[in-house]
């Protein structure tokens, strides 16, 4: 590798002195007396609240905030196993792929994304394979029901059961819809959802609204992070679902041995205004350098920090403040880790081993907007159609091979419509025929044999392309603030140009959020990259 930079750059991913300290006790469980004040009330509080039903019908939704370093962490724990003890079962639920499984990790308990739960199964409308009769809304989805502790589904016509395994198979046939209706399970349950703060207002009402009626909803998540993208001129409160300007409860006091952390203590500052006119001070002792500050620092420096950290195996990533600036950055790692002499020797733009950013979810690849995916290899398709439109397949790592298409890579989800509905609209048209027993164009041999078709053979005889096989994505090396959310990574490195600087001047508010956000995404280094 070809570049010169300082010693600070390099990151030795495998010293003890930049583990993380632990936060939780010996064998690490955490039990209610070791709980500070101020979390044993919030426990209090929720635990109460969760576990008395008012009666009137209404969904019990509630709202845990705090800010990094006062221990939500403590409290979910003890939480659920207090909850447990009184019946009432939990579903872990986080806003995507990477906080979900923090979320495992902080708590030893299976989760799910969201998106993955209440979306899990198809909004189809079938019949019951048993009795022929068209089925009903069952009021919950296949993984809704199994999170619920239920082994088998009815039909509602003829009483025939399924096992959950067979309903499967059958379900383009017997609809397993998540609209609202009329739960079939009635044990209490609690869905608790970390990050809460990225859920925007669209979600929540589908949270509330696709959930069982058994369940009630708590919140967890930092008010002090950046909110869901906002429209032109809103504020906070119209961009967040949940009701974080009201809290149920919420911990304030930042504990001693987070506040020791220099990742900690510099997140602190920021949030509470104490950095106003010096962004990056720490004020805690820092001998093992976790924040790093890199004055007069270019984007080359960052990339070759990244590529470096990449090239040692460890996890990280680089944010930025605009998208200029991360598309720069982009191309720079991507060229630092050599993945553009090997996309130019390959004769293919998209190689193994690139990362690409989901913008868009697509909920029956299960993929979702802000995931990161990693390249395990990429072709051109056989049909000479799909190539001459520009569509390159690319196989994710322990995943599904999908299709991207080279003229929407990068573009903005009305953009990315725009380009590609000629090819997914006649899929689309197609599929609902096929699945549709209402339909009068329904034939059960021709859906089987639609069905059978790959994506090639499928645009050669008809034009068309699964929506669920195309794959909205950018380059995945470098973020946005507000794609980071939710994630959290060893090694991270802020871009801090021009333009996040002036932010910070003149909008204070967003430029706060979006340093705090930034710098609570690391867990073990912290690299400023001052670029102005």
């Amino acid at each position: 590798m070809n570049w010169h930079a300082p010693d600070l750059l390099w990151v030795k991913v495998d010293a003890p002195v930049l583990r993380a300290p632990r936060t939780n006790p010996p064998g690490g469980r955490i039990t209610e007396d070791m709980l500070s004040p101020d979390q044993r009330a919030a426990l209090d509080t929720l635990f109460t609240m969760l576990t008395t039903r008012t009666g009137d019908g209404k969904r019990t939704v509630l709202v845990l905030a705090g800010a990094a370093g006062t221990g939500k962490s403590a409290v979910m724990n003890v939480l659920i196993e207090k909850l447990a003890s009184a019946g009432v079962n939990v579903t872990l639920l986080a806003p995507t792929g990477k906080a979900a499984a923090r979320l495992k990790q902080a708590t030893g308990r299976e989760t799910s994304t969201i998106h993955g739960f209440i979306y899990g199964s198809p909004a189809q409308a079938g019949v019951c394979p048993s009795c022929d009769a068209a089925s009903v809304d069952l009021g919950i989805s296949e993984t809704g029901a199994k999170k619920a502790g239920l082994t088998k589904l009815t039909c509602p016509s003829c009483a025939a059961e399924f096992s959950l395994a067979m309903a499967k198979k059958i379900e383009k046939r017997l609809g397993f819809t998540p609209k609202t209706g009329q739960s079939v399970a009635t044990a209490p349950m609690v869905a608790l959802i970390d990050e809460g703060s990225m859920v925007s207002r669209e979600l929540d009402k589908d949270i509330r609204g696709l959930l069982p009626a058994n369940y009630s909803v708590l919140y967890v998540g930092d008010k002090e992070q950046l909110p869901p993208v906002m429209k032109k001129g809103g504020s906070l409160v119209d961009a967040w679902g949940p009701d974080f300007a009201h809290a149920d409860a919420e911990l304030t006091q930042v504990h001693r041995q987070a506040a020791d952390n220099p990742i900690i203590d510099l997140a602190t500052r920021i949030r509470t205004g104490q950095n106003r006119y010096d962004p990056f001070k720490v004020t805690v002792p820092d001998p093992s350098k976790r924040v790093r500050v890199v004055r007069r620092s270019t984007p080359t420096q960052a990339a070759a920090w990244l590529a470096a950290v990449r090239a040692s195996k460890a996890d990280g990533t680089l944010i930025a403040y605009s998208n200029k600036l991360r598309q720069e950055l982009n191309r720079l790692v991507r060229k630092a880790r050599g993945q553009e002499a090997l996309a130019y020797k390959e004769g293919i733009p998209v190689v193994r081993a690139d990362r690409l950013l989901v913008l868009k979810n697509n909920r029956g690849a299960k993929l979702y907007n802000g995931e990161i995916v990693l390249i395990e290899s990429s072709r051109y398709p056989v049909s000479a159609g799909l190539r001459a439109e520009e569509f390159i397949f690319v196989k994710l790592y322990k995943s599904d091979e999908f299709l991207i298409h080279g003229p929407t890579f990068g573009l903005t989800p009305q953009d990315f419509e725009d380009g590609t509905k000629d090819f997914t609209a006649v899929a689309t048209r197609m599929e609902k025929a096929a699945i549709d027993p209402g339909d009068s164009n329904w034939d059960e041999a021709a859906a089987q044999a639609l069905d059978d078709l790959d994506a090639d053979d499928l645009f050669d005889a008809y034009g068309a392309i699964r929506s669920s096989e195309l794959l909205h994505c950018d380059w995945g090396e470098a973020i946005t603030a507000h794609k980071s959310q939710g994630s959290a990574w060893k090694h991270v490195g802020v871009a801090w140009d021009f333009v996040a600087q002036r932010a910070w001047d003149e909008q204070y508010e967003l430029g706060r959020r979006w340093l705090y956000t930034s710098a609570t995404r690391a867990s073990e280094t912290l690299v400023l990259f001052d670029m102005t």
